[in-house]
């Protein structure tokens, strides 16, 4: 009879002590949830402001942690996921040397004037300008010796590598041309270096109108650029300003393409007047 109950009573304990064990696991894992709920409301706050979302956003996740960050998802990041191109997205993903490799052996053994600008282009993504400029000389032979788009993207490259007399050189022998986009991207470079070689005025002005005809931002950034550069620090921040807001009010197509110039913009605003030179390339960063 003793044993009987002392069984029970070890049967009983038994369960007590493992329904208190299942409470301090729960005791346990609220507070790792909690953390996990923040870290995951925390990454969408941060993609909504680095990648410059409405700031509407932001306020949308923190005051409704589930939902807020599931709807900002599912209308912000789900439309251009869906877009990912994943063999660019691969690409992207090899180291750079490997892909300076790949390139400069296909432009080795078939070296065409388009296997060699995309060994440039490469170059220049990597901020290699000095090879970039030196690949783009090399296209420049034969029937494409005076060819317009290698001239700029040449003249561009020596302008961010330092070699603004050059690069100015060069843009202002490119004549006008008939394609209003190849003529517009002419102005521009040679806008450009004559801002880089102390040409203000002109540089301005050109690059004031560019600015209201070209779609894009990159016109702007550049004139903020020359107006910092002028002494015109007002100006450059409301034309820095007029990019930030536009970013934050325009359409995922134009934050997708626009990203780089709103990142340069945010970054040359923040700097106000220590600015250092006219070469500065914009980050070339991608955000979903």
């Amino acid at each position: 009879m003793d044993e009987e109950i002392q069984a029970e009573t070890f049967r009983n304990h038994s369960v007590g002590f493992s329904g208190a064990n299942d409470l301090t696991h729960i005791l346990w894992a609220y507070p790792l949830f909690s953390f996990l709920l923040m870290a995951v409301n925390l990454f969408f706050i941060v993609h909504a402001i680095k990648t410059g979302r409405p700031y509407y956003w932001v306020w949308i996740i923190f005051m409704m942690p589930v939902l807020g960050a599931a709807a900002y998802f599912f209308v912000e990041m789900r439309p251009n996921v869906r877009s990912i191109d994943w063999a660019s997205l691969r690409w992207r993903f090899a180291s750079p040397a490997a892909r300076i490799g790949v390139l400069r052996d296909v432009a080795e053994n078939s070296p065409t004037v388009k296997n060699r600008t995309r060994l440039a282009q490469e170059y220049e993504s990597q901020l290699q300008w000095s090879l970039a400029s030196e690949t783009y000389r090399e296209c420049l032979s034969g029937v494409f010796d005076n060819d317009p788009r290698l001239l700029i993207s040449l003249a561009s490259a020596l302008l961010e590598d330092g070699s603004s007399e050059e690069a100015y050189e060069i843009a202002s022998k490119i004549p006008a041309q008939r394609d209003f986009k190849l003529d517009d991207d002419r102005k521009l470079i040679l806008y450009r270096s004559q801002a880089a070689v102390g040409i203000l005025e002109p540089a301005i002005e050109g690059l004031e109108d560019l600015a209201c005809r070209k779609s894009g931002f990159a016109p702007r950034y550049y004139l903020a650029q020359a107006k910092v550069a002028g002494g015109k620090d007002s100006q450059a921040d409301e034309d820095l300003q007029k990019i930030i807001h536009t970013f934050r009010h325009g359409n995922a197509l134009l934050r997708k393409h626009e990203q780089q110039w709103y990142l340069a913009a945010t970054k040359l605003l923040k700097r106000k007047r220590g600015f250092e030179d006219l070469t500065g390339n914009p980050t070339r960063n991608r955000g979903i």
